[in-house]
């Protein structure tokens, strides 16, 4: 009882560590309750994306944000993951729906790779250092207070879980490739490019199971039809994304984000170890805790056993990948160009990095004396004392965005829904944007003022003098219902992109909707029943 007890009292003071370390954290991130634009529009962006999801289970379209055009960046952008947030800012507000939100996001990352580490070494020591430098490290923090990349970081929550129960079923437990199908849907839900970087991260895994095993047959067959039961699943699982997606691509051309420019954007090794001197979060880099990680593995790595010796070797493949060491320009005209910039590849980094630094430190304070046991200790302070540091120099640095566009406040809720990118529009729409200006006249008549009358919903009035045709503001995607004076007609899709329709002499009452497809709906269907088989123990998997 006693025992019972003090594990109790452990398990609640962990709790409340983590709860006071991810309040303080976002507090850091925004000191005076207002979220700062840091050398791009991102925050607007992604601020649109939680606040258009308003009617988002029926209809993917919001009219009232993204400028009012009908941009459909729900059809192309994963939003399951995100939709917490679109409550957290309908009930308290943008900027403090944004802010509770990075808090829970923070308290689920500690949690998550809390009970991951403890489940994969059974000591608490390594599972609390791991959370903690994982959570905390140089690579986060970037991605958190300077980049706003709200979907990689979500996907933090999920990375440990993942290659916890991809390492357990590549031991032959054949129960953890639900697990595995599961969260390998979920970061595909918070962020299509940390699928393909968290990829990397499980054949390099794979890949040195399988030399362990010497490439032995029986496990080849074993492998193989767990592989393709994990793609059937995983295709069947975001079948609810990716089908309503490539309905959308086939209708038309979407201008989807561009590539960087890889000479410009890839760090060259030299550079990657002398900016992680720095505290600067807008350098992007590993941070000095890592980089003395990485001195250290390349000292201590042939030294240890099969397991940590290959995280530490999978650690320094995936990070030579991010730097120019690999030719990345010869790839800028290739699919691999859809990473965007190799930099990507230092999430999954972090993950492995993390993992042999809280070995090596819980390692040293068991059985290696008095000064180490203080290393630990040390790790995380000097962790706190980066990020620290790293947080205030942002507090002080000039962003490059214009002076009305930097600071984001929680009553800014007109200057947020005001914001439009281009991304995801009908590339049509990209030869002449003056289409998605609202007009008072029009050769055959005179527009009253447009009404938003609901949030997915574009509705106008317009008197017409003669039978005539009027272009809409509103971009074209299929699923589109338009009706004008209660009864449905068809729209037309102009050399813009744009909606177009033939209009009556007189008054014309014009409503403007998007509902799901039948492919959609069918997708949406596919990906419930994958979920429940998965859950109700129906799925081919057999416990």
């Amino acid at each position: 009882m006693v025992k019972v007890i003090k594990k109790n009292n452990k398990l609640i003071g962990i709790i409340i560590l983590f709860v006071v370390l991810s309040i303080f954290y976002t507090y850091l991130m925004a000191p005076q309750h207002t979220l700062i634009a840091r050398d791009s529009l991102d925050g607007y962006f992604h601020l649109n994306r939680a606040l258009s999801l308003r009617h988002i289970w029926y209809s993917p379209i919001n009219f009232d944000d993204w400028g009012g055009v009908g941009n459909a960046t729900a059809l192309f952008y994963p939003w399951l993951t995100i939709y917490p947030m679109h409550l957290l800012t309908v009930i308290f507000g943008p900027v403090s729906g944004f802010l509770l939100f990075l808090t829970l996001v923070t308290f689920l990352t500690l949690v998550s790779s809390y009970i991951s580490a403890i489940k994969f070494s059974g000591e608490q020591l390594f599972g609390i250092l791991f959370a903690l430098i994982y959570t905390f490290s140089f690579i986060r923090n970037s991605s958190v207070m300077y980049r706003w990349g709200v979907g990689e970081y979500i996907a933090y929550i999920f990375i440990p879980p993942l290659f916890l129960c991809f390492y357990n079923l590549l031991r032959q437990r054949p129960k953890q490739l639900r697990w595995v199908i599961i969260f390998f849907s979920l970061i595909l839900y918070s962020h299509v490019l940390s699928v393909v970087t968290t990829s990397v991260g499980l054949c390099c895994v794979l890949f040195s199971f399988l030399v362990q095993k010497k490439f032995n047959r029986t496990y080849l067959i074993y492998i193989t039809k767990k592989f393709l039961l994990f793609v059937a699943g995983c295709l069947t699982m975001t079948m609810t994304y990716w089908g309503p997606m490539l309905e959308q691509k086939r209708f038309q051309t979407i201008n989807m984000p561009q590539p960087f420019d890889f000479k410009q954007v890839t760090k060259s090794l030299e550079q990657l170890i002398r900016y992680s001197f720095s505290s600067d979060f807008r350098t992007y880099t590993i941070g000095i805790v890592f980089l003395s990680t990485v001195v250290i593995i390349l000292m201590t790595v042939w030294l240890e056993k099969t397991l940590y010796r290959t995280i530490g070797i999978i650690s320094l493949v995936i990070l030579i990948m991010t730097t120019t060491v690999i030719p990345w320009w010869a790839f800028q005209q290739t699919p691999v160009s859809i990473i965007q910039y190799p930099g990507r590849f230092l999430n999954i980094f972090c993950f492995f990095v993390a993992l042999y630094l809280a070995h090596l430190c819980s390692v040293g304070a068991k059985y290696m004396g008095k000064f180490w046991s203080l290393v630990p200790s040390l790790v995380i302070i000097i962790l706190m004392i980066t990020l620290i540091s790293g947080a205030k120099i942002l507090w002080h640095a000039q962003t490059s965005v214009s002076p009305e566009l930097s600071v984001i406040r929680n009553n800014d809720l007109n200057k947020i829904k005001r914001f439009r990118q281009k991304d995801y529009y009908p590339k049509a729409a990209l030869l002449n944007t003056e289409h998605l200006i609202v007009k008072k006249e029009y050769n055959g008549g005179q527009i009253k003022p447009i009404r938003i009358i609901s949030k997915d919903h574009f509705k106008m009035t317009v008197k017409s003098t003669e039978n005539s045709k009027i272009e809409l503001p509103i971009l074209y995607y299929k699923g589109i219902i338009t009706r004008i004076n209660n009864q449905n007609t068809i729209p037309d899709r102009t050399k813009f992109g744009t909606v177009s329709l033939n209009l009556k002499k007189g008054i014309n009452q014009i409503d403007v909707s998007y509902r799901y497809t039948v492919i959609a709906k069918i997708s949406f269907l596919i990906s419930f029943l994958t979920v429940f088989c998965l859950f109700s123990n129906q799925f081919i998997i057999k416990e």
